[in-house]
């Protein structure tokens, strides 16, 4: 079973989904506006619900870019980000980071790839973090 909305419906919820988390993961960041993680959840949460059991939205989720970037690398952005920051909110938002990018990982072998070369690219060597290691 997969997503059956047409290629150019994705690809518009893809777009929007990604715009509006660039924005909400900026505020966060920023330290602008803390209410903003909930939001920064719903969006990883639509992302994980879409992309976890079609390839066909695995594939477009990871050629639609977020801020500039393509989303693997971006979420591999966020993902280091709040870890770092030590919070309760940060650590809830790097757990639906970790699920969004394992899901993107299934049966999907330059996915896979990307996130491994994103999470080196942001994260220490020696992290050992659980969720690093579970994706």
């Amino acid at each position: 079973p997969g997503t059956a909305l047409p290629e150019p419906s994705l690809r518009a919820l893809l777009t929007a989904c990604c715009a509006v988390l660039a924005g909400a993961c900026a505020e966060l960041e920023a330290g602008t506006n803390a209410d903003v993680v909930d939001l920064v959840n719903c969006c990883l949460c639509l992302l994980i619900n879409v992309t976890e059991r079609d390839a066909r939205v695995r594939r477009l989720a990871a050629a639609t870019e977020c801020r500039g970037a393509p989303l693997i690398p971006f979420l591999a952005r966020v993902f280091g980000a709040q870890l770092e920051g030590g919070t309760t909110s940060g650590n809830i938002v790097a757990a639906y980071t970790a699920l969004l990018l394992g899901c993107l990982t299934v049966r999907h072998g330059e996915n896979r790839d990307a996130v491994r070369e994103a999470l080196r690219a942001r994260l220490p060597p020696d992290a050992g973090c659980p969720m690093v290691r579970l994706v």
